[in-house]
């Protein structure tokens, strides 16, 4: 496998501050990275690379919050600012309604099973 210096820059953030700012002045947030995946993202033509993340965030006293996002352009390019971070329970409804409404997306999640019990 290709060594991907730009992944392994953004997965050396996991231990690190992570920070929300609202719009409309609600009070910030200030938490954890305690972990993350990623995968850079096929190139399309002419356009600037991307890598993926889905990140685990944490907070004192908190419940943790699942968060997607992405870098654009370098490992350093965070592009993500108005992502959704949501507790886990929120995502799972989320995916769950989902994948009752839309085949493709219920599809997406039977074939990330089906490869899971494969490995």
């Amino acid at each position: 496998m290709a060594i991907d210096h730009d992944l392994d820059v953004i997965l050396s953030k996991i231990g690190g501050p992570s920070t929300f700012t609202y719009p409309g002045g609600e009070a910030g947030r200030a938490g954890r990275l305690k972990d993350r995946s990623g995968l850079k993202a096929p190139r399309e033509n002419g356009r600037a690379p991307y890598w993926a993340t889905v990140d685990l965030i944490e907070y004192q006293e908190e419940p943790e919050l699942m968060r997607f996002g992405y870098y654009r352009g370098s490992s350093s390019q965070w592009g993500s600012q108005t992502t959704l971070a949501a507790r886990l329970p929120v995502w799972k409804k989320l995916f769950v309604k989902a994948a009752r409404e839309k085949k493709w997306f219920r599809k997406l999640l039977e074939d990330v099973m089906s490869e899971l019990h494969r490995s």
